[in-house]
Order: C-alpha cells, then structure tokens, then sequence
C-alpha cells in the first residue's frame, strides 16, 4: 500500500469554546491526500452535531468514557494508520495551526525518512514561543521546555518532544507502536520521546512550522495529581540504572515535604500530591 498524506488526530475534552478553531484552522491546511479525525473524550454530543454539521469532511469517533491521552490517541494512530496515510499528527483541541504550518511538516518528514518524530514550533497566546524542543531533567525530575530557538529556518535536533502538536510518521509508528497507556495523562510523550532515541531516532523542531497553544487549563487537584503520579512512574521507569540511588533519595524527600505540607495545612493540592504519590506504581 502506497502511503501518502497526513492525517490529523484532535483530541477533545471539554473543548466548547476552542475545538471549533482549531479544526477550522487543521482543515485550511489539509491537501487533497489528506485528513482529520477527533476522538471525542468528554462525550460532548452537540458540540460534535455541530462540527458534523460544520465540518462533514471531518470524522469522529466517541469514546464511551474519557480513556485519557495515551489511549485516546493510539486510537486515533491505529484509525490513521489503517489508512494509506503517511503520518499522524496528533494535536490538543487548544491549538491552532497557522498557515503553512503542515507543508513544514510534510517536507521535513520527506527530508528526514526513518523512525524519528516532529514537531513545529508551539507560541502561546501572546505568540512567544511556548515550546521549542525540551530535556528531560533526570536529576530535578521534571521535563522542561525551550523558550529559545536554535535556528529561525533550519529543523534542529532535541531531547523531548511536547504531545501538544506531535508529528508521527508511519515508520516510527511501526517501529515503536504507539504511547504507553499506563500514563492517563502526562507523561507518554517523554515516554515516546526516550523510546524514539533508544531505537535510534531523532526527535527534530521544524521552526517554520507553526501553531498557537491556548492551553486554557489551570493547574488544579486533579491536573496536579496526574502530573505527580506519571512524573513518578516515568522516573522510576527510566532512570538510567547508576542514577537510581538519587531518584530513590530525591522522591523521599519530595515525599516527606509533602507530608509536612498536609500536616500543617488543609491544601487541597498538597492532598492532591499525597494521593498520586500513594497511588503510583514504584
């Protein structure tokens, strides 16, 4: 089978007030080899009558309950991927894409063959720059974003690569599958990013492609809980072996500042922290 276009995947939750621009924004940008399929996680049935309605190009598949993240778009990559799509683009129902942004991706994918993964350049509303590539603090446990580009005009190579807006060929999807599912949420990108290395892959920013991040989202209890409980599990998964020794010594203590915190007060996103550390799989 003969595998060209891209198609993309949206993930919806609770996206009201955003999924409409963001598909309106995709499908400006699709060619005539290409598509767009959401997984709708927050059962919002007339928000989708109305892209239906809308957009009746656009495909959707509805999910009885909301599967989080890592599965909800592996069941978009398996729905791609059994079509004669050359890649998946994976984005979060806040983005909008701006103009030329998937013709930087499909040149780069063509550039680059191999298993490697993508990503454009991610602005905040303000249109700074939100993501620029990103490493994985091992020490500090945590991941972090670059603000500042390597280069204006030329894909340059990074150590982690956001969700948000990840472009997955084919050739990596057969390779690697898709995300660990047992990361609900957070996490299964950093997750991918190390597998996509480990087998020899690049993870590559495209700086001239482009997309807005609205990330209308606040950190709250359960948010938090998730960030805390898949930070654990990933670091006590892939923590090179010599390193273990601090990620065991570094969590305790995070553990103990936590209990203190719980003690003393009646925080809701300390408690939100005790239950993920309670609830992780170490």
């Amino acid at each position: 089978m003969e595998r060209k276009g891209i198609g993309v995947v949206i993930l919806n939750y609770r996206g009201e007030t955003i999924l409409l621009p963001c598909v309106e924004s995709v499908l400006a940008e699709l060619g005539p080899d290409d598509g767009c399929l959401i997984i709708d996680h927050g059962q919002e049935k007339e928000l989708m009558r109305r892209v239906k309605e809308r957009f009746p190009s656009v495909s959707i598949i509805e999910p009885e309950k909301n599967e989080g993240f890592a599965r909800g778009m592996n069941r978009g990559l398996a729905q791609i991927f059994s079509q004669p799509y050359a890649a998946a683009w994976l984005l979060n129902n806040d983005t909008v894409v701006l103009p030329g942004a998937l013709k930087e991706l499909k040149a780069a994918q063509q550039r680059f063959p191999g298993t490697h993964l993508f990503s454009p350049v991610i602005l905040n509303q303000a249109q700074a720059v939100w993501f620029a590539g990103g490493e994985i603090h091992w020490w500090r446990m945590r991941t972090k974003h670059r603000r500042v580009l390597q280069s204006e005009s030329q894909p340059f190579e990074t150590r982690f690569l956001t969700g948000c807006a990840l472009l997955v060929p084919y050739t990596t999807y057969r390779t690697l599958g898709g995300f660990d599912e047992r990361y609900f949420l957070y996490y299964e990108d950093a997750e991918y990013s190390v597998r996509t290395t480990q087998q020899g892959g690049r993870l590559l920013v495209i700086p001239r492609s482009r997309v807005i991040h609205e990330e209308v989202s606040n950190l709250n209890p359960d948010k938090l809980y998730w960030l805390v409980r898949s930070g654990v599990e990933f670091f006590s998964r892939h923590t090179p072996s010599w390193q273990r020794w601090w990620f065991r010594s570094f969590l305790t203590i995070r553990r103990l500042y936590n209990w203190m915190r719980c003690f003393f007060s009646a925080d809701p996103l300390a408690r939100a922290v005790k239950r993920a550390y309670t609830d992780a799989s170490i």
